[in-house]
């Protein structure tokens, strides 16, 4: 009788556990400079869906041993931190300071796009097959943010 009590109660409150875990994940980087619209949602869209597959690798990684023990995997996690630290939260209200900001951008993601190669290959060398495929989607969004720091806006601008 107790057991079904406690299993009562641990299903009522499992929803409510997954859904307070549950949170958007924003960026926060608004672009106030007077540029075309669609640059703007481009880059808001681009940089958000980086860092919601980032996070979302982070939190499946924090629970794997084996990524927690990889210095590779590490130092990708703190150089796509220090990439994101660029933008994130920030407030731009001009071309130049949007220029700017692509600039510093650009060899961060460079870095912890390299760093992200290196630590899919040390994932492989410890057969860790399910964080390799979170990575690489990761990876994927980075590289397409960099793409817009690096090339689109500092060609058109």
């Amino acid at each position: 009788m107790t057991m079904k009590l406690y299993l009562f109660v641990f299903l009522l409150l499992y929803p409510y556990v997954q859904c307070s875990e549950v949170e958007e994940i924003q960026i926060r980087f608004k672009i106030n400079a007077p540029i075309d619209t669609i640059l703007i949602k481009t880059l808001d869209r681009v940089f958000q869906d980086a860092y919601q597959r980032f996070i979302a690798f982070i939190q499946d990684m924090d629970k794997n041993i084996k990524a927690l023990g990889s210095k590779r995997v590490k130092d990708f996690r703190i150089l796509a931190l220090d990439s994101f630290s660029i933008i994130k939260g920030k407030t731009v209200n001009t071309v130049d300071e949007l220029r700017e900001t692509m600039v510093s951008l650009s060899p961060a993601l460079s870095k912890a796009i390299s760093a992200g190669v290196c630590a899919v290959g040390e994932l492989i060398f410890v057969n860790e097959k399910v964080l390799i495929p979170k990575l690489l989607i990761a990876l994927e969004k980075f590289e397409s943010a960099h793409q817009i720091a690096q090339n689109y806006f500092l060609i058109m601008y």
